[in-house]
């Protein structure tokens, strides 16, 4: 039986660091650095960009490696990019906080594209409110009072920057394209396994 995508929203949300832009101080103790990065789920590895990251501060990558492997391994699929903060202490201890995929890395799945260039500027790049509201969900962190609406909008604003066509489905105007250039599964199927 499978788990219900909702539900792996859920446990996906209580594993990703709810304070991702707002993480908690530890009591009596200040971040000598604050380090990002973007790991591929499950594929954390020795050599860049995570040994030079966590060696240029004196940690230990192989204690990150093997925490964020464990965590994200059995949840996502395979090479799914999330996004990474560590707070390195001068004591050489460290904190790691996981957030969810890139609203671009999203637009990218969602469009089926390596990565933009010239080489594929032939290719539809339109993307429906509906899918907008799918990565928003995805995207959006469950103590956020904002509203959905908001976030959606702010996917729509990013898929507007990279230079993807919101268009409506009812829209007749490209409607085939939309059909063609998209995935029609939920948005979870993604992500998750």
């Amino acid at each position: 039986m499978s788990v219900p995508a909702k539900e792996i929203a859920v446990k996906t949300r209580d594993l990703v660091c709810q304070n991702f832009h707002k993480p908690k101080r530890i009591k009596g103790k200040s971040p000598a650095a604050r380090l990002k990065t973007r790991v591929p789920a499950g594929k954390a590895a020795t050599g860049p960009p995570l040994t030079p990251l966590f060696g240029g501060h004196g940690l230990k990558a192989m204690d990150f490696i093997k925490d964020f492997n464990e965590k994200t391994g059995t949840l996502f699929k395979p090479g799914v990019e999330l996004r990474v903060r560590v707070w390195a202490y001068r004591d050489r201890s460290f904190e790691s906080f996981i957030a969810a995929p890139s609203t671009t890395w999203l637009m990218k799945t969602a469009l089926n594209i390596e990565k933009f260039g010239a080489d594929n500027s032939e290719i539809p790049r339109v993307i429906t409110p509906q899918m907008c509201y799918h990565i928003a969900e995805l995207i959006r962190p469950a103590d956020d009072e904002t509203g959905i609406v908001n976030w959606t909008r702010k996917v729509a604003g990013v898929a507007r920057s990279m230079g993807i066509v919101v268009v409506d489905k009812d829209t007749e105007v490209q409607t085939e394209v939309v059909e063609s250039s998209l995935h029609q599964e939920d948005a979870d199927d993604w992500i998750f396994k």
